[in-house]
């Protein structure tokens, strides 16, 4: 009995290892302060560790988790007020446009002031997967998918100066994400095509802690709470929901 038990768990794993969910792996990360250097062409350089989230497209699928990844990004002051920034996680790209309107600049930012700042942003990945099944199945079978993810995000950031070196900051935000991709199937000699097609959104707040010293390196720690919503690229199966937590770490240089 107990060989037969374990020779059914040996076949279920295998048939498992021959599936494949579709997802996509939005970034959570936003550690954007709503300071800005008055002054133009001003670079600033940050490494850190980001959060992922895999989201499945698919009903009743495990969506795969949350991870961690290395954030590079690098900002560049436009003057008046504005900067522009590119960042990298994972696969992803993550193009930013940031106007402070409200409070002190960042090189002239004293205790207790109070600053605002609005974000406009687009993060663009892509992911793709392809399994087969040659020996375990009763048709061979394969199936391969990649789908891109394009995600527009708007934020609007408050800030809090308590003391020289320190700044809290945070806020609400929105982003809107468009799916297009292509699914392929193939079991014995029947093929079936599908394009990959889902609208999504996320929705959430950060709250972050920065120390600045002196001579322009800084550390961040930001916690994120939000939810993510896509739909099922299957027709007439309901929009996929999850939320969650997430903790980055950032460290940047400002010039």
């Amino acid at each position: 009995m107990c060989k037969k038990l374990g020779l059914i768990g040996v076949l279920m794993l295998l048939l498992n290892a021959c599936t494949t969910v579709v997802t996509v792996t939005p970034q959570h990360y936003r550690m954007d302060r709503p300071e800005v250097d008055s002054r133009s062409f001003r670079p600033n350089l940050a490494l850190g560790i980001a959060a992922s989230e895999t989201m499945a497209l698919e009903e009743n699928r495990d969506s795969g988790g949350n991870s961690l990844y290395p954030l590079g990004r690098v900002g560049l002051s436009l003057g008046h007020g504005a900067e522009f920034s590119v960042a990298m996680v994972d696969n992803a790209m993550r193009y930013a446009a940031k106007w402070q309107f409200r409070g002190q600049r960042a090189e002239q930012s004293e205790a207790g002031n109070w600053s605002q700042a609005l974000s406009l942003a687009v993060e663009l990945s892509d992911s793709e997967d392809a399994v087969s099944c040659h020996y375990w199945c009763g048709l061979p079978r394969e199936t391969a998918w990649n789908a891109d993810l394009a995600l527009y995000d708007l934020a609007w950031i408050f800030g809090y100066r308590p003391e020289r070196g320190w700044l809290l900051y945070g806020g609400p935000y929105y982003r809107v994400g468009k799916v297009d991709g292509h699914w392929h199937h193939k079991e014995g000699d029947v093929v079936t095509e599908r394009r990959i097609r889902s609208d999504g959104e996320i929705y959430g707040a950060n709250l972050a802690l920065e120390y600045r010293f002196g001579f322009g390196l800084g550390l961040t720690v930001e916690g994120i709470y939000a939810t993510t919503r896509f739909d099922s690229f299957r027709a007439g199966e309901p929009r996929q929901s999850q939320s969650d937590a997430f903790l980055n770490f950032l460290v940047d240089y400002r010039f």
